[in-house]
């Protein structure tokens, strides 16, 4: 091995090829050449150092450029900051690894006190415009096998969003799930809070759209259920729609009970015509399937001072039997009362449950023959549960 000495202020100049400067080896110093402007660097020039006095740093040529050799601090490398750098790598151009734990053991941290529109803690850009597979300006990978952790993590102290994706015709933000899970989840903890909003401020526009199944989980869910609206904000809860209703049958839709009898038609209501004797008359009673009649009333006028209404009745006929007839489910008896100008009521509070599937209904109502005595109608009021 050749050891080489320097004894005294002696130098050794060592020719430095084509940038024409030599460098200076001191007793207490290395002295490269100094240029003003970084000359080419080509691979035959790799490992070469000079120092630019533009910047007064030292530089070494990697073959394809020059690499600015930057100072050292305390245990760790520093930069210099604005610090840009630019290669080509088959790896990660920068990579660092964390070993350590703790709240803040982050491998990389990024921090922006800057409030212009466009500060970034963290910038991530993908540049290619036509990439041949998935690429990513930003990724987020979490190795957790449980149910804690995030792949990314947003979040916002005030008014703005946690997580923000914008698209020109794509997807603003996309969530995948391969299994049980869900690809996109919200989660609201307060009354004045949402878990999500979806929002289309373009008239005609679709504000949520689906393929498969919709679900809609608490707020009392059953089957045959409703999302029913609340309020007039159009908060809605899932109930059971019970409607109510009432119908009126008029006098023209009975007709006599026996064809012989003669009945009479006025701008009122029915009067049996004949020399004497009584009658009836039917109308049928056609109502939902599993509706509850409440109420049943008949509409008569009685003027006359002997003779009065007979009676009323609300009548099945189960279609399963065989011989059958129309059969009393209510039916009463109507008292005399002279009175040619007051309308008249007669009827019953019910809890009667129609069944079509075995029974016809109808309604019957009895009086004797006399002009003085004339049918109105019925009246009918039910409820039903909505299921379809």
């Amino acid at each position: 091995m050749k050891i080489l000495r320097i004894i005294g202020a002696g130098l050794i100049l060592v020719n430095f090829g084509s940038f024409a400067q030599s460098v200076s080896i001191n007793p207490q110093s290395l002295d490269l050449p100094k240029v003003t402007n970084l000359p080419g660097c080509a691979v035959a020039d790799y490992g070469k150092v000079v120092f630019l006095t533009s910047n007064n740093k030292a530089h070494v040529c990697s073959g394809s450029g020059w690499v600015a050799v930057e100072t050292s601090t305390g245990g760790g490398g520093s930069l210099t900051l604005p610090y840009s750098g630019s290669g080509a790598f088959s790896a990660a151009g920068l990579s660092v690894f964390n070993t350590a734990g703790g709240l803040n053991s982050a491998g990389i941290q990024g921090m922006t006190m800057s409030a212009l529109n466009g500060a970034n803690g963290v910038l991530g850009s993908a540049f290619e415009t036509a990439p041949s597979g998935n690429t990513a300006g930003v990724a987020g990978i979490n190795n957790s096998l449980n149910a804690n952790g995030y792949g990314v993590y947003g979040k916002q102290d005030g008014g703005g969003a946690g997580v923000y994706g914008t698209t020109n015709i794509g997807k603003g933000v996309y969530g995948h799930t391969a299994s049980s899970g869900d690809a996109v989840y919200g989660l609201a903890n307060n009354i004045n809070a949402r878990a999500g909003v979806f929002e289309n401020t373009v008239a005609g526009g679709l504000a949520l759209r689906t393929a498969g199944t919709l679900r809609f989980e608490g707020q009392n869910a059953a089957a045959g259920r409703f999302l029913r609206s609340g309020d007039n904000l159009g908060t809605a809860s899932w109930s059971n729609i019970t409607r109510t209703e009432v119908i009126k049958i008029p006098a023209a839709a009975f007709v006599a009970h026996i064809s012989t009898n003669s009945i009479t038609h006025d701008n009122q209501g029915i009067v049996f015509t004949g020399s004497s004797g009584s009658g009836s008359v039917h109308a049928p009673l056609t109502l939902p399937n599993g509706a509850t009649v409440t109420q049943i009333l008949f509409y008569y006028i009685d003027g006359d001072a002997t003779l009065g209404m007979t009676s009323w009745a609300i009548q099945k006929f189960d279609h399963t039997v065989v011989p059958q007839a129309y059969s009393n489910i209510f039916s009463g008896t109507i008292p005399n009362v002279n009175d040619p100008f007051g309308i008249r009521t007669q009827g019953v509070n019910s809890t009667i449950v129609i069944d079509n599937t075995i029974n016809f209904y109808r309604l019957v109502f009895a009086m004797p023959f006399d002009a003085d005595l004339k049918f109105l109608g019925a009246e009918v009021r039910y409820n039903y549960q909505v299921n379809n």
